[in-house]
């Protein structure tokens, strides 16, 4: 009885504490700072989905006040079915309302508020591959009425909106000498929609005075392939090397798209259109050591290249002004990289506790700029020489051969900043099989 209280408290305490978004990873995973995985990591892993154990089903939770984060396998015959969840169950919506009542003026406004965000994604697997399709939306949307002497004074309307959807295949494991090779490949679309309304009418809120419509949007196609190289053994030295590469377009517009006064003529302003071309590479090194019966170690190097261009052009609406924005191209070269140190050890068959320090390395940065207008070209080139490092810990509870118990908590290096651990540095999370 005092053991199941004790559940309960700690469930309740977690609830209360734990109001940020999870990612869909392991908090051993985390903890670990990326260098230990496991089932809650691989299940929705096209490559390593047929790594995770179990007979008939297996799911998995992280808890939090204002999100879902659910996920759910299950094996029927040789088809396997992974599904996973995370968003806002009832999107948020509030409304302001402000009055002013002096003596010359009566003036009302109302604010309204929507937003909300949605992830759901689903692997299928079947005979040694697997397709997984990733969706995710997240929409904010913004309005405001303002009001004299109860007669309508303007109206503004806001739309920021994104959409992305991934189709995953994976699942080959081909060895090749001492080598086993995880390919992967992924076709990507991603859209963004930023809208902008409003509207002012005359002093009876009949008549409308102006009206202009913005818009901000882009269109991104992704092709990326990639592969895990896997040597050794999990029960000794167990190395990935990971590879991968990404091409990526986008097409977007923004500026003015519409203006009309009380004249009735139209604005003559014009829209920016841009075109983004950008080639990613992606490497990083992890291994795992079992170093004794009790303790596991790990490490991490990522390395990031990603190369992009960009050029803009005008559309107008009218007829084009005498003096143009100057056109130019611009190519970016940037270079990312961190590394990370994970460990586990293990207490007794049922209980471990998990470290982790991850590291993220001054970064490079090179903008080459060419105005065909002006004939000029200006490079600029630097290091970002911030450096910063995380620590975290956590703990996994195996409270039976079906169901454990998966902690993670971040641990300030400023020691003063108790609300990272109090307010968004906690995790718990659940996995239960059989």
């Amino acid at each position: 009885m005092k053991k199941t209280f004790k559940i309960v408290a700690l469930l309740l305490l977690v609830l209360v504490t734990s109001t940020f978004v999870f990612a869909q990873n392991s908090n051993t995973f985390t903890a670990t700072a990326g260098t230990l995985r496991d089932d809650a990591d691989n299940f929705m892993d096209v490559r390593y989905y047929n790594d995770v154990d179990f007979s008939n089903f297996f799911a998995w939770t992280n808890l939090s006040l204002d999100e879902a984060n659910l996920g759910f396998a299950k094996k029927f015959d040789a088809l396997y079915l992974g599904a996973y969840y995370n968003g806002d169950l009832w999107s948020s919506s509030t409304t302001e309302k402000s009055d002013n009542t002096d003596a010359d003026i009566d003036t009302d406004s109302v604010e309204k508020t929507v937003s909300g965000y949605h992830s759901f994604d689903v692997l299928l697997g079947f005979s040694g591959m697997a397709l997984k399709l990733d969706t995710y939306f997240d929409i904010d949307n913004n309005s405001e009425e303002m009001t004299e002497k109860g007669d309508l004074m303007s109206e503004s309307k806001n739309n920021d909106s994104t959409y992305s959807f991934d189709l995953t295949w994976g699942g080959l494991s081909i060895p090749v000498g001492n080598v086993n090779l995880r390919p992967m490949a992924t076709l990507g679309l991603d859209i963004e929609d930023s809208t902008e309304y409003s509207c002012n009418y005359d002093a009876d809120g009949v008549k409308i005075l102006e009206t202009t419509n913005e818009a901000d949007n882009s269109n991104t196609l992704t092709i990326k392939l990639a592969s895990d190289i896997e040597w050794g053994s999990k029960e000794s030295l167990f190395s990935v090397v990971g590879l991968s590469y990404a091409f990526k377009t986008a097409i977007g517009a923004n500026g003015e798209i519409g203006k009309t006064t009380i004249s009735d003529t139209s604005y003559v302003g014009f829209r920016e259109d841009y075109k983004d071309v950008s080639n990613v590479f992606n490497s990083y090194y992890r291994f795992e050591y079992q170093a004794s019966d009790n303790l596991k170690l790990g490490a991490r190097v990522n390395a990031d290249i990603e190369f992009t261009k960009n050029s803009d052009g005008y559309t107008y609406q009218d007829e084009a002004p005498e003096e143009k924005p100057e056109v130019d191209v611009e190519s970016n070269t940037d270079i990312d990289s961190e590394i990370a140190f994970g460990m586990q050890y293990r207490f007794n068959p049922k209980f471990a506790m998990n470290l982790g320090l991850k590291s993220t390395l001054p970064s490079f940065t090179s903008t080459k700029t060419v105005s065909p207008a002006s004939k000029t070209t200006t490079v600029e080139s630097k290091w970002n020489d911030t450096f910063s490092s995380s620590l975290r810990t956590g703990f996994v509870w195996d409270i039976n051969e079906n169901c454990a118990l998966d902690a993670y908590m971040s641990i300030p290096l400023n020691p003063s900043i108790l609300m990272d651990i109090l307010g968004g540095g906690l995790s718990l999370g659940f996995k239960y099989k059989m």
